[in-house]
């Protein structure tokens, strides 16, 4: 009787120091995550899908039509649903793509501290950087991006977008403005009041 009640003891000492173990193995080690289905990248004005980037296009009609088709800018904000938008926080975003300018790749800088998403970018077809917007190239274009915490970068990573344009095109009138393409009867850096002779025309923009 006592051995069995030794075995049985024994046993028992087995499964409890056991058991810790194999729930440790389960757990995930301190620093790491649990797997999430994480977005981000660009939300798009008037898009339900993440980095999906159609450009506008648009032509002239009127008095003072285009033969040329333009395309026009939209407006963008970054997301990300692992690090959110806190107090302090910037997140700077690189166009790597092939094909752009490889001194200096295109960037924007947005403030990232409130709301869910970061201050708007207007962004537009193009290969070199500009200081008042975000330049991409049509089809996929592969970007690079920084979430900085006052001067700590808390989130880096990639993500990549497809560029399109609209599959339709906007009408945009442009007509004639009236403009005064008089002169002066006498010779002088600024024109007396009653020394010019009014001729009032009306021109197309870029007639003046």
């Amino acid at each position: 009787m006592f051995k069995t009640i030794s075995c049985v003891s024994n046993f028992l000492k087995i499964f409890v120091l056991s058991t810790p173990l194999l729930v440790m193995q389960t757990l995930p080690s301190w620093g790491q995550s649990l797997p999430t289905n994480s977005e981000v990248g660009f939300e798009i004005e008037g898009q339900s899908q993440l980095n999906q980037i159609v450009i506008p296009l648009f032509r002239y009609v009127g008095e003072c039509p285009s033969s040329a088709v333009y395309a026009t800018k939209v407006t963008a904000w970054f997301t990300s649903s692992t690090e959110p938008p806190s107090k302090g926080r910037r997140v700077i975003i690189r166009n790597i793509s092939r094909g752009m300018s490889p001194d200096k790749f295109p960037f924007t800088d947005r403030d990232y501290s409130k709301g869910r998403a970061s201050e708007s970018t207007d962004i537009i077809f193009g290969t070199k950087h500009s200081n008042n917007i975000f330049v991409v190239r049509e089809n996929t274009n592969e970007f690079e991006y920084e979430i900085r915490q006052d001067n700590s970068v808390v989130e880096r990573g990639q993500f990549s977008a497809f560029v399109s344009s609209s599959s339709t095109i906007q009408e945009v009138p442009r007509n004639r403005r009236e403009v005064d393409k008089g002169y002066c009867r006498v010779t002088a850096l600024f024109c007396p009041k009653d020394q010019w002779v009014s001729k009032k025309v009306r021109v197309c923009p870029g007639e003046e």
